[in-house]
């Protein structure tokens, strides 16, 4: 495999780690887009609000059992592309490699260009007009943190580059990817890969991290 085929396969990857951590956080913000902060809910008010199924008396427990795919989601890869590098070939990891890039930059240029706030958001501020100064919120994570009385949640998320990105979730369509991506593999491990899918879709509503429509668009 020449330096070039390499190169381009990750290229998606590249720019969207760039994107994401180096450039964005420079861009005025007089020159960012407005947060839409009403489509969304009004979109799930038609559904009663999903998101709130399953907190209207929200459990340490219960929580702590929604952070845990949060909580490993950025190491999901460090045990995926290994597997795959054993089960095929550095070509299939490298094609692998091109679809989670390109995946992931088509969804953070999606936030950029058209940033809507979180149910947090709607669930402390309403329809407010969003301001970029806004930090990152935990949400439900913060009781995480009374709880073992540390702060790690609130710092991980006050560090987050895009506050506004609810729309589409990334947390959604990672653990998808993986579990749908074509190479070889057991029904056991496919239906392992699905159930912890479902695990994270049913989390990012849970803690108030993301909308029905997010997890939807994330998935198609």
């Amino acid at each position: 495999l020449s330096p070039y085929y390499i190169l381009l396969h990750f290229t998606p990857l590249i720019i969207w780690l760039l994107l994401y951590f180096a450039v964005y956080k420079h861009v005025p913000f007089d020159l960012r887009p407005d947060v839409d902060v009403t489509t969304l809910p009004r979109i799930e008010a038609l559904l009663n609000f999903p998101h709130r199924y399953f907190n209207h008396h929200p459990s340490i427990p219960i929580i702590a059992v929604a952070a845990l795919p949060y909580t490993i989601h950025f190491i999901l890869t460090v045990f995926y592309t290994p597997r795959l590098l054993l089960t095929t070939s550095v070509k299939r990891v490298l094609e692998f490699g091109l679809v989670f890039g390109s995946m992931n930059l088509l969804g953070v240029i999606v936030q950029l260009i058209y940033p809507t706030a979180p149910p947090w958001y709607f669930e402390s501020f309403g329809f407010q007009p969003a301001s970029y100064n806004l930090t990152g919120n935990p949400s439900l994570l913060t009781r995480v943190d009374v709880y073992t009385n540390t702060t790690y949640y609130a710092n991980l998320y006050s560090k987050s580059q895009v506050v506004f990105g609810s729309l589409p979730s990334l947390h959604s369509a990672w653990p998808y990817l993986m579990a749908r991506f074509p190479h070889p593999k057991t029904p056991t491990f496919t239906a392992l890969m699905l159930a912890y899918a479902a695990w994270v879709w049913w989390a990012a509503l849970y803690l108030q991290h993301h909308w029905l429509p997010d997890v939807v668009a994330r998935i198609r």
